[in-house]
């Protein structure tokens, strides 16, 4: 499989970019790494040596689509995660269930994480246990402690609302005359 990866680099005073290009194998196979373009001179071969320790690095890492599938995978999901937490950590008012579903939005977008719908997917082999470990408690980028503790350790400051007061509230009503009608009911009933 072959990779290219364009790095763009803007040589000081001149308002013109050097487009550099790296093609290398993404498995590490021995087909030579070239770079096309590079500018001429000192800061040409710099770039041109920068490029190629790049696109070596990459190339060697025996990841190439897997990881930049892994990565949008992702990518996608980190702005969720954080809005949650934001979502709940930054609210005046937290009730418990408040608390109580965005652990839960956490909780599933992890274990869709794993799922072979995410990550888990046997097709992005180690980019793809990379993509989860990287996440999981004490990996790199720790998505527990980012995105879950913050909820967890956050306390409600707000009870949930009362079961009645709470369907009033949606009627439009007191809960007095909530209630009282209720009695009436269930007199009537009886």
């Amino acid at each position: 499989m072959t990779a290219t990866f364009p790095i763009r680099h803007t040589l000081r005073g001149s308002p013109a970019a050097t487009a550099v290009q790296i093609t290398g194998t993404a498995a590490g196979a021995a087909a030579p790494l070239f770079v096309a373009g590079a500018a001429a001179g000192p800061v040409g071969a710099a770039i041109g040596l920068a490029a190629s320790l790049i696109a070596g690095l990459i190339a060697n890492s025996g990841c190439g689509q897997t990881c930049i599938a892994a990565t949008q995978i992702v990518n996608q999901l980190e702005p969720q995660l954080n809005a949650n937490m934001r979502a709940y950590v930054d609210a005046a008012q937290r009730t418990p269930s408040e608390q109580a579903a965005a652990l839960s939005v956490f909780d599933q977008t992890f274990a869709w994480l794993r799922s072979q719908q995410g990550c888990g997917d046997p097709a992005l082999g180690n980019a793809g246990k990379r993509c989860i470990s990287d996440r999981d408690r004490g990996g790199k980028f720790d998505w527990y402690r980012l995105y879950r503790d913050p909820i967890a350790n956050t306390a409600p400051n707000a009870p949930d609302p009362n079961p009645v007061t709470a369907a009033a509230g949606q009627l439009g009503i007191s809960a007095d005359v909530l209630i009282a009608g209720g009695l009436v009911l269930a007199g009537a009933l009886l």
